[in-house]
């Protein structure tokens, strides 16, 4: 009877860790509505999410190619921002905002480049090889390269 009872325990702990990891592979990726993209020249074809949320905190510069990193940031009330911010940066707008203030009186650092739509974001970034965005999943076209997020 107790080893029945070890074996239910520990499947249900085994399908919780499963499921987490599941979420967490869903919260970096389109299955929340985003994905994040690159210019078709770098050769990167998968990146670790904490990579991705350095590059958009400009804690890294450079790309492993050499190239300069160039963030693009949507408009503050973009459904696709908030996703972003929680999925990838894991802050609030609110406490990315603190962060910026911080970073420009303490280091000097302006955040990333703002554009007014993610169709703007896609053209730059299909136009210059270190940018690097999130957009709509629906709009990514073979014009840039999405990445997978680890």
């Amino acid at each position: 009877m107790t080893f029945t009872w070890r074996r239910v325990c520990i499947l249900a702990l085994l399908a919780l860790t499963v499921a987490g990891a599941l979420s967490m592979a869903g919260a970096v990726s389109g299955d929340h509505g985003f994905v994040v993209i690159v210019n078709k020249a770098n050769p990167l074809n998968s990146v670790k999410r904490s990579k991705v949320s350095a590059a958009f905190l400009r804690q890294i510069s450079r790309w492993p190619f050499g190239a300069e990193i160039v963030p693009l940031d949507l408009p503050d009330k973009s459904p696709v921002r908030e996703a972003f911010l929680k999925g990838v940066i894991r802050m609030t707008a609110d406490d990315l905002k603190a962060y910026w203030i911080d970073q420009k009186l303490t280091r000097n650092i302006d955040p990333p480049q703002r554009v007014a739509t993610p169709a703007e974001a896609l053209r730059i970034v299909a136009a210059r090889p270190g940018a690097i965005a999130f957009i709509p999943a629906d709009l990514a076209d073979s014009s840039v390269k999405v990445l997978t997020l680890e």
